[in-house]
């Protein structure tokens, strides 16, 4: 009765755990460092400037910052992405900001399969910097863009986390039904 009633829990853990194992999925982000400057605090202000605009102000660049959407993202949470990115690294502003679609490849795996499809994914990319504001750049470009992004970003990497540990979780449960199925179908 307990083999039965182990080995009906291990197909039914498999099965619900099937695919467990994702990629893609989430909205990712990328940050490559092109100077020496450290970073103690994250700046308070953000500020966004297109690749058309012009930059009538002096700046150092911190930062080459790129980020990709899921397949349904919004452009506002890529481009959150983008910022998080770009103040987690100490800069205050992007510069030259690009945007349009790349392909990107989405896909789980299982014990028994691996499917993957191939998307258009939304992508920002730009220059990070840091931007020396004074009272004239003050009086241009005001205090700066909505700092919101950065709850909405590490809710989202919350999300992420979680997810990840419930298919380590889910595949750690397999690994031990596994064993233990083993080892009670040599009892007999």
């Amino acid at each position: 009765m307990k083999r039965i009633l182990l080995a009906i829990l291990l197909v039914g853990t498999s099965i619900m755990l099937q695919g467990c194992f994702t990629y893609g999925e989430f909205t990712a982000s990328q940050y490559t460092k092109i100077n020496t400057s450290t970073c103690a605090n994250p700046p308070s202000s953000m500020y966004l400037f297109f690749e058309d605009e012009q930059i009538p102000f002096s700046y150092e660049k911190v930062g080459l910052v790129e980020a990709q959407g899921h397949e349904f993202a919004s452009y506002e949470e890529v481009l959150d992405h983008l910022q998080y990115q770009a103040w987690e690294n100490c800069a205050n502003a992007l510069l030259f900001i690009k945007s349009g679609y790349t392909d990107r490849v989405q896909g789980y795996f299982g014990p028994d399969v691996h499917i993957e499809e191939v998307y258009a994914s939304k992508y920002f990319e730009a220059i990070a910097v840091k931007i020396n504001i004074d009272d004239e750049f003050l009086y241009h470009y005001g205090y700066g863009e909505d700092m919101s992004f950065i709850d909405r970003v590490r809710e989202d990497r919350r999300i992420q986390k979680n997810q990840n540990n419930m298919e380590i979780a889910g595949s750690v449960t397999i690994g031990v039904l596994t064993i233990l199925d083993a080892i009670l179908w040599n009892q007999d």
